[in-house]
Formats: C-alpha cells, structure tokens, sequence
C-alpha cells in the first residue's frame, strides 16, 4: 500500500489538527505556500477516494497556481489524478475540460469570437464524475475516469451497474461515447443524507470508485460526446441524434441563436436548478458546426461553461479561530451551520486581520455567507454588527510563546526557530522538490518524536529508522513504505539552486522569482549570499521588498543550508565557453508538448542563454504550441506583435 494511502487514511480518527492547512482557500488572493499546500491536500484526499471539492474547483486552484508559477513541480506531477486499485487506460478521445465563465462580460468575450448567425448547443454543466466508454465490436470494452485527460482509472466493473449504461450496440461500431456520473438528489436525500454523506458529488465519486462496486446500482450516466475514428460529426445536433438513437440518456439541450437568449435560459435554469433530480452548477454552450481540431486541444476554443452565481446565505458567527500555517496565523469564523451549494458550512476564511476591522465583526454579527465559485465560504458582508464581544487578535505564537508581527494584512511569528514553521518549512521542502511518500502526518510524526530537527535530518534517516515508527492509531509504518520512502529521497539529491532556495520556504520567495535571479547570473548559493541589494532590484521582475526578503531569508537560514549542503548537491546551470546560441532569444510555451516536459524545454532554453516567458508580449522571439493555427489568446498576441511561432518539432531544432 503506498505511503500516503496508508497515512491519510488515519486523519479522520485523528483528535487534533496535524495538517496545517485549510479546508477552504481563497486561491485568488491566497498566500503561494497556502495555495500549494491546499492543492496537496486535495490531491491526497482525492487519491484516498475521498474528495472534498469536486473537478471544476479544484480546477480554480490549479488554475491560480498555474497563473502565479507555470513550472511549479505540482503542475508537472499529476493532472486530476488515479485511484490506485484500478488499472490505467488510455482514452480514446482526449478528455479536456472547457475555458470558463463566471459572469456575462466574460461570456460575451468568448462569445464575440464566434462565428455570426451561428446556431449555439446549451447544456445543463452536469457537477458529477466525467467517463469515457470505449467501445469494440459493439460491446462496451472499457469505462475510464477522466484522470489527466489522456490515461485515466478502468472502472468498467463499476459502471456496468450503472444506470442508462448500454453494453451492446446494434452494429459492429468501434469508438467512444463520453458523460457524466451523477446520483439523484432523491436517491442521496433517502440513502445517503442519513449516513452523514455531505452532497452528491462527493457521494458518486465514492461509489464509483468503491473497489466492490457497491451501490453503484444508484448512479446514473447521462451522455453528451461521441467519438468514431472513421466517421466526423459535422455538428453537435447530429451527435445528439446518433446518442439518442442508439439508447444513450443525453444531458438536456437547447437551441439559442444569441447572447441574448443565452442569459434568459441561464437564468432561468439557475430559478429551476433546485428542482432538479440533478446536481447542475451552470450551464455549457457549444457551436454547433464541429471543429475537428477542438477536441484534440485541451480546453475547446468553440465551446464554454457559463457558471451559476455564488449562492449568499445569513448566518451567525459564533467564534473566531486562529489557523496557524506555517509562521502565519489566519482567522477562520465558526458560524451557525449552512447549507449553501450542496454542503453544509460551518467555518469562512477572513483572510487577514484588516478584513475583520474593515467589516467590523463581532461575536454575534449577522452575516452574509457565500461560496465564491462555489468553493470557499466567504462572508461578503455585515448584516447586523451585534453588541457581542470584539475579535480579540493573538499577540504570542501558540508554539513557541515569542511575540507575533501584526503588519493588518498578516499576523505572523518572527521567530525563525519556532517548531511549526519548521514542520511547515519540512512540507515545503519535500513539496517543492516533489518527493513522493513524504506526507504531513508522517512529518509531524518523526518531529514529536524528536528524530528530525532541521531538513537535513530527513537524509539522516535510515529503513530502519523508519520501519518500525508508530504512527498515531497505532499503525507501523513498515519495510516496504520506509524503503520507498528512502529512495525517493535519496533520489533528490542534486537539486537545481531555484528549488533549493524555494524549498528553504522563504516567505514571499517561489521558485519562479529564483529563477529570474539566477538567469541574471547568479549562479551559486554563496552569490546569492553575498549578493548586494542595489544590484537584485535592478533584476526585472524583483522588487525591493522581494530582494530584502530573500537577503534576510537567506541570512536567517545560514546554518542551515551549510548542514543541507553535506548531503545534497546544487546544480550549476552550465555556462558555456562560447557565446550560447540562444542569447538574446525570448520563448513562451502554451498547449502541451509531447515529446519533452515543459520544464525541460524551459531548462534546455535557459542552459542555451536564452530566457523563458510566461506570457507574449513585445519583443517576444518565440512561441512555441502544437497548435499553431489556433485562434487562442496567447496565438493572437503572437501574430499581432509579429513573434515567430514554432511547433514542438521545429523548437527541438532549435535546442539540438
């Protein structure tokens, strides 16, 4: 059983907080390490079958994270991830997930590109568990889970059992149809309410992956895609009648010609949404006339989801509760219980202490909760401010007892040898350099038990070290994970020095501002420390604020890297004798590449002098996309400011 299965799955039973993250983030405005470590969380609640958000929000935190850091390790490791008692499949059409959005303005932007007088396929965006069934013969071969859009989870024993499944086609066809698993929301309220199940979603993604298939009688596929490597759909009406004909339960459609009557149906499926048998959160226009290029990219450019608004209920804060992540402490209200979106909530993040003055909370106020794209409960507002006790701030750290900084947009510990931020710095390293088998809980674990005291500890550790640690419950940790664990870490041991520094978890530093320092030339760990910070802020892209953070980081973290560098290597990025044959040369990428991982390509155009760019703009050299004919946003900016494109074949000759 692998290390983090074995692990999580004591969090419930666990009677104190162990993991020092959120349930809810607010991922637009969250702190960089509090985004990545809510990521981490969900990732390993999902692997355990567990999920507390569904796809499209944990799609939202993917997103930022990508927005703040494209080659942030977490971004290269896993798309929506695997269940590991089922076996992998490869789809035979590419499952993406379609651009997003969240308001009018951004719909009709989208909706501007379109071709005029076009006719518009508008869906219910069905909040349930996406399948593709692949079919041979006419018989159904395979059920297989989104999972990163190409390979995904065999769940056929499961979905067998499933409701408007059709296992046998009349004709010899060989091809795919792709869905949505739902459960009706009378079938949760009668079964699975009472067993303490907090939604739908939630509730079908454990049962469709439940590894003797029970329940799965209960769920339901309705179907919205085909595939057939032989024939091409001219339009979606043509899909829809083929589904239809040959027994498929299709999601249900209408026909809209403009924006106009596209807002009056989305409004009035939001009135009927609570109606539903079904669990919807918006609605999926499509152009009808099929692009045969669009189901190979990975978010269609004719197609999008028009999101419901974020559901606002009143409630009561009871108390106020002081979260402590890493060296920073944030305000998470306990309120009155709520249903809002399909799920109780009881706690909303207040962000900072500037928030709880601006709004003027007290105990007691009346407030105005919602869930910002239906993930984090957030209180909008202040009903009735109440005659109940003020927020009373904490001025001394709960671990180590020294005095907290309050600045208004944080309050956080200043002392640097205080034991929670080194079990937050410990998260931080093994998550930046994405070491597997290395969860939270076994991390506290090995502190309380007072066998790691700085990271360089962890490559301390030996098997046996490890083998026969007791886990809290009881649970020994045991050979097989304690080997794989040692190598895995072992494996980490020549590290580039932008994943050094960003793993020491400086505040404010991440990787991608490293990287803009050691692109200028500073290549070694002993520059950076001795580097002067008139000459940092004269790097693009580093403030003052980020140079002085950095300096005083590394400065406070002295002794430790020396102890770090007697068992890990800092990769030296290799400068040539000759003038590289990319200096002066700029290159962005967008689309997946097939052939190499975008940090790779990233890397090889860094070693060659060149530079690496996160968007297109002026002066860009290069963009490199599989796709270069597409009209995305990123392709346009290209040709407007007149940037060579490049396919991923013609930039490999570019590197070699």
């Amino acid at each position: 059983m692998p290390l983090f299965r074995s692990v999580f799955s004591l969090l419930r039973n666990m009677t104190r907080p162990v993991i020092f993250v959120q349930e809810e983030c607010d991922v637009t405005n969250a702190a960089f390490e509090d985004l990545c470590d809510y990521i981490t969380y969900h990732q390993h609640l999902y692997y355990r079958g567990d999920p507390h958000i569904n796809d499209e929000q944990f799609d939202q935190a993917w997103d930022a994270l990508r927005q703040r850091q494209p080659d942030h390790p977490l971004l290269q490791q896993i798309g929506s991830g695997f269940w590991d008692d089922f076996p992998k499949k490869k789809h035979v059409m590419f499952l993406g997930s379609q651009n997003k959005a969240r308001d009018e303005d951004e719909f009709v932007r989208w909706f501007v590109k379109q071709k005029d007088g076009e006719e518009f396929i508008v869906q219910d965006k069905l909040d349930g568990i996406s399948v593709e069934l692949q079919y041979e013969h006419g018989t159904l071969s395979a059920a297989v889970t989104r999972g990163d859009g190409t390979v995904g989870d065999d769940i056929t024993r499961n979905v067998l059992h499933m409701q408007h499944v059709i296992a046998q086609l009349p004709s010899e066809w060989g091809g795919a149809v792709r869905g949505e698993i739902m459960l009706a929301k009378s079938t949760f309220e009668q079964i699975y309410r009472p067993r303490g199940y907090k939604n739908t979603r939630n509730t079908a993604a454990g049962i469709a992956r439940d590894k003797k298939g029970q329940d799965c009688h209960n769920l339901m596929i309705f179907f919205y895609d085909v595939f057939d490597p032989k024939h091409f759909w001219k339009t979606e009406q043509e899909k829809l009648v083929w589904l239809n004909g040959r027994g498929f339960r299709t999601v249900p459609t209408v026909s809209c010609y403009n924006d106009s009557s596209v807002f009056a149906y989305w409004k009035e499926r939001e009135m009927e949404r609570d109606n539903l048998d079904y669990d919807i959160d918006g609605l999926v226009i499509k152009c009808n006339d099929c692009d045969p290029q669009d189901p190979t990219r990975e978010h269609p450019e004719h197609q999008i989801a028009l999101k419901f608004a974020p559901q606002e209920k009143p409630t009561t804060i009871l108390s106020i509760e002081w979260n402590a992540n890493g060296a920073t402490y944030t305000p998470v209200a306990q309120v009155e219980p709520v249903e809002i979106s399909g799920s109780t909530v009881r706690r909303a993040n207040l962000c900072n202490p500037n928030l709880i003055c601006e709004l003027g909370i007290r105990i007691g106020s009346r407030v105005m909760i919602c869930k910002r794209g239906e993930i984090i409960p957030k209180i909008e507002r202040v009903l009735e401010r109440g005659h109940g006790a003020r927020i009373k701030i904490p001025k001394y750290c709960y671990t180590c007892g020294d005095r907290l900084s309050n600045d208004g947009t944080r309050l956080y510990c200043i002392n640097p040898d205080c034991q929670c931020q080194f079990l937050h710095r410990m998260n931080k390293w093994i998550s930046v350099l994405g070491i597997k088998e290395w969860g939270p809980l076994l991390l506290t674990t090995l502190q309380e038990h007072n066998m790691v005291r700085t990271i360089a500890d962890l490559y301390r550790l030996t098997v046996e070290d490890l083998e026969d640690l007791q886990l809290p419950g009881g649970h020994r940790l045991g050979k097989n994970n304690a080997v794989r664990a040692i190598t895995n870490l072992q494996e980490k041991t020549i590290i580039a020095l932008a994943k050094f520094i960003a793993g020491l978890d400086i505040y404010s530093i991440n990787e991608l501002v490293v990287q803009k320092i050691v692109d200028a030339g500073y290549h070694t760990i002993a520059q950076l420390q001795n580097a002067a910070l008139v000459d940092l802020v004269k790097i693009k892209g580093v403030g003052s604020i980020t140079a002085q953070a950095l300096l005083d980081g590394l400065a406070h973290r002295r002794d430790a890297i020396a102890e770090l560098l007697d068992f890990v290597t800092i990769e030296v990025p290799m400068i040539l004798d000759i003038t590289p044959t990319l200096q002066g040369k700029s290159f962005c990428f967008t689309g997946k590449l097939t052939t190499m991982a975008r940090n790779d390509a990233s890397e090889a155009v860094r070693r060659l002098g060149g530079t690496v760019k996160t968007a297109v703009s002026k002066g860009l050299t290069y963009l490199v996309t599989n796709e270069p004919k597409s009209d995305s946003k990123k392709n346009q900016e290209a040709q407007r400011h007149g940037t060579i494109i490049l396919d991923e074949e013609q930039f490999r000759a570019l590197i070699t």
